[in-house]
């Protein structure tokens, strides 16, 4: 279930909650049998369901849709390749227990973009050392295979001439 549909489903519930406390309260007092009571708490109930499918979007928007737009950017850069990226933390306070679950997100999200940039710096210098070792050996199989066939050839000299 994504965010939005989470954020609906909390706001129209703790929307239509009141409203069903009041009509129980209203079944209780017999308000309920009255019509002007019946269509206050229609009208209440289609308020209620408007402003908790309204306010999902907007504290998705407001306290969530900004990071994700942020850490969307992010991913995708670091996915192409590119580790100099860096998210700007929001509400950056020394109290890492005030923080919210998202500013902890990204701070995590910097470090491992940190981290994979460093790796590969040393990867790419092992890779370095890995193909200067390659082509040493290369040159030193060739070199033992030229001095193999010199032996080879200063064997069947000796050989030919104790034949």
């Amino acid at each position: 279930m994504t965010i939005k549909k989470r954020l609906s489903v909390i706001c129209l519930i703790f929307s239509i909650i009141p409203l069903l406390i009041v009509f129980w309260l209203g079944v209780k007092s017999g308000l309920a049998k009255q019509d002007d009571f019946q269509n206050g708490i229609a009208l209440a109930l289609m308020a209620a369901i408007f402003l908790g499918l309204f306010s999902a979007g907007l504290v998705r928007y407001w306290f969530v849709g900004k990071q994700l737009e942020k850490i969307r950017t992010f991913c995708l850069a670091v996915k192409d390749g590119s580790y100099d990226v860096f998210l700007s933390v929001p509400n950056e306070s020394s109290d890492l227990e005030d923080e919210n679950e998202m500013v902890e997100l990204m701070r995590n999200m910097n470090w491992m973009a940190h981290h994979i940039k460093l790796n590969e710096i040393q990867l790419q210098s092992v890779v370095s050392n890995l193909e200067e070792s390659q082509e040493k050996i290369k040159y030193q199989n060739t070199e033992l295979e030229n001095q193999t066939n010199q032996l080879t050839e200063m064997v069947n000299k000796i050989r030919n001439l104790l034949d």
